[in-house]
């Protein structure tokens, strides 16, 4: 697993609501601190759920996810 390709979570952005933890079904976000974090990398599977249920705006996923 590449780290690059997961999930960037903008601390200062982050609300620390949780919606991301609610949408990821693979678990590999949680709220640490008040904020959320990609904290089971290995598990992430790319599905971008997270970045769309943010609220805040606070996640970007820095892929793209290409039918062939």
């Amino acid at each position: 697993m590449h780290t690059w390709a997961l999930p960037v979570i903008d601390e200062e952005a982050c609300d620390g609501r949780g919606e991301c933890v609610e949408a990821c079904h693979a678990g590999a976000i949680s709220i640490v601190e008040g904020k959320a974090a990609v904290t089971q990398p290995e598990v992430c599977d790319y599905c971008t759920d997270c970045e769309a249920a943010c609220p805040a705006e606070a996640i970007h996923c820095p892929f793209e996810i290409v039918c062939a």
